[in-house]
This record gives C-alpha cells, structure tokens and sequence, in this order.
C-alpha cells in the first residue's frame, strides 16, 4: 500500500487547488513539516478531539469561503 504523505502527493499533481487537511497519528516533528510542505493545509494529530478539531477547521474554511464571494 501507499502511505499518506504519498497519497497527498497525488492528489496534488492531479488537482494542485483541492485543500487537504491530514489526520495521522503520527508524533513526528519531521513528518508533519513533510506534509505541510508538500501541500497540506493543516495537519491534525489523532487524538479525542481530533473530530472536533476538524469540524472546526472545515467550519473556519466554509466561513472564509462565503466571505470571499
């Protein structure tokens, strides 16, 4: 299988403007620097609220987007 730094990879070179927000369970400093830097717009570790916290983000990008239009 793929992992999702190599799956965030792709669907950047298919579609360079799609947002992708990760969630992970990674811990790793280096990991997480690795996916923003290939295009992820916000990384989220998994954890209880890690639910919460992407509802909240997609909430905050929705708001930003009717703003803008």
């Amino acid at each position: 299988g793929i992992n999702g730094l190599e799956v965030l990879k792709k669907i950047k070179e298919r579609s360079p403007k799609t947002k992708v927000i990760v969630l992970s369970g990674q811990q790793n400093v280096q990991v997480v620097a690795d996916f923003i830097e290939n295009g992820a717009i916000e990384y989220i570790q998994k954890d209880n609220n890690a639910i919460e916290k992407l509802v909240r983000y997609i909430n905050l990008e929705r708001e930003k987007i009717s703003k803008s239009n």
